[in-house]
């Protein structure tokens, strides 16, 4: 056996030294050129570390030929629009805090109880600078923490609050229409919390019920919604009742009108939602162009790795 071995490796240095002789590269030629075994040793480790170099660039090459393959984005307008989700659509009141809903407030069987130097006036004049809570100033630093002092005392938080003095859906909508249907208002739209306050909102994905202490609200339809039409006479129409001048102690607008918001149903509505004001005595007609990102099923079939996700 060790004969053979070093038959085989006679051999192996026999076939590089002949390599060497007639290979054009120099380095690799002076391996066996060199006049002293010291030249040798350095000629070979200049070619060991060329040929790592060569690697890794050959390896870097091929990388940046992966993360730079063909993208071809096709845009079209021909897409069928009912395979497009109708997203979520929110409507917030002007109204923070309703008079005819703060009364029966007040006058409930549990009163409120006040921290010692507080009245009931306190609590009122905090309620009617509420308009800070979305639009900040901090003008009116004082009464907020006067009011919340009475929120303490009463373990009542402000969403607890609003649910109980803001006006509700009820006190909004007279018809719902979807799909050229009249539907409840009631099955159609829920109560959720947003930064304009409690609103009310069609369509919107709710992963969990959303509870304070006095009610639970679950919506009817907790999928994605499509349709076939189009159009200002489907999808969406609601009738909305009109503002009472006196009904207002504190509000988030100026003027009269509601606040809409469209946005992605799974989402919060944010600084991407559509707004718009829906002026009251006008009938407003809103429409939108809906977007569509895919891609084609061999690039989905592929795994992360090889699409150089990030």
């Amino acid at each position: 056996m060790a004969v053979e071995r070093r038959k085989i490796w006679y051999s192996l240095i026999q076939v590089y030294r002949e390599f060497a002789k007639e290979s054009s590269v120099h380095g690799i030629k002076y391996t066996i050129q060199a006049k002293t075994t010291i030249e040798r040793l350095l000629w070979l480790i200049v070619v060991i570390i060329s040929l790592v170099c060569s690697g890794q660039l050959a390896n870097q090459f091929y990388e940046r030929h992966k993360s730079a393959n063909r993208r071809t984005t096709v845009v079209t307008n021909q897409f069928p629009s009912l395979k497009l989700a109708i997203p979520a659509v929110t409507l917030c009141q002007g109204h923070l805090v309703s008079a005819e809903r703060l009364r029966p407030f007040l006058t409930m069987q549990k009163r409120l109880y006040l921290p010692r130097g507080l009245t009931i006036d306190d609590f009122e004049q905090g309620l009617r600078y509420l308009r800070e809570i979305v639009y900040p100033s901090n003008q009116y630093s004082d009464e907020l923490e006067k009011l919340q002092r009475i929120l303490n005392a009463n373990r009542m938080s402000l969403p607890q609050l609003l649910e109980q003095i803001s006006p509700n859906c009820t006190d909004l909508l007279v018809t719902c229409m979807y799909e050229g249907r009249n539907e409840s208002c009631d099955e159609l739209f829920v109560p959720i919390l947003t930064t304009y306050g409690i609103c009310c909102s069609f369509n919107k994905a709710v992963q969990r019920r959303w509870q304070t202490a006095f009610t639970r609200y679950t919506p009817k339809v907790n999928r994605d919604l499509y349709s076939i039409n189009f159009g200002s006479r489907y999808i969406l129409s609601v009738l909305l009742k009109p503002y009472n001048t006196s009904d207002r102690i504190a509000s988030i607008t100026y003027g009269d009108g509601y606040k809409f918001l469209i946005h992605e149903r799974y989402t919060r509505p944010g600084p991407n939602a559509v707004e718009f004001m829906a002026g009251e005595a006008y009938e407003t007609v809103v429409g939108l162009y809906g977007t569509c990102l895919t891609s084609s099923p061999e690039v989905l079939s592929l795994s992360s790795s090889q699409r150089d996700c990030r």
